[in-house]
């Protein structure tokens, strides 16, 4: 009984260690995303924090920077009519945005950041869904 009782305390010791070490390894992706930023390079940065959603899916922080990367990267590609390339970075943005919000709905950044990447995505759509996504986009935003 004490053996196993020592098992399991073993187990959970290596489980929670687990936890801290992908939580730094999170960080230093984050870290290094940051570096990026400051860097001016987007898809560099884009690139660390998604390492740090792989590392911890609920990470606000490296969920709402990838998702302002993603739009940013989106924006940089143009607003021509058609353009696939910035329609999918603003739905990656989109999808960011939204796991920000849910892994952190009371930081103020992932509702500007959800706010931002729904109004980008509208301007690429048609009248009838431009005003489908201001409902939304107004949301997010008295939520910020």
């Amino acid at each position: 009984m004490v053996l196993m009782r020592i098992h399991i305390a073993a187990i959970a010791a290596v489980l929670c260690a687990a936890r801290v070490a992908s939580a730094q390894s999170a960080a230093a992706e984050i870290a290094r995303g940051d570096s990026a930023y400051a860097a001016l390079n987007a898809k560099g940065a884009l690139v660390y924090y998604q390492k740090a959603i792989t590392l911890d899916s609920t990470n606000a922080e490296a969920l709402w920077k990838a998702a302002r990367e993603a739009v940013d990267l989106g924006e940089a590609a143009g607003f021509a009519n058609q353009n696939q390339a910035r329609d999918s970075l603003f739905k990656l943005g989109e999808q960011y945005a939204t796991r920000s919000v849910q892994a952190n709905p009371n930081l103020a950044v992932t509702h500007f950041t959800m706010a931002k990447a729904l109004g980008r995505a509208a301007l690429s759509m048609g009248s009838r869904d431009r005003v489908k996504y201001a409902g939304r986009v107004r949301d997010q935003a008295l939520a910020a």
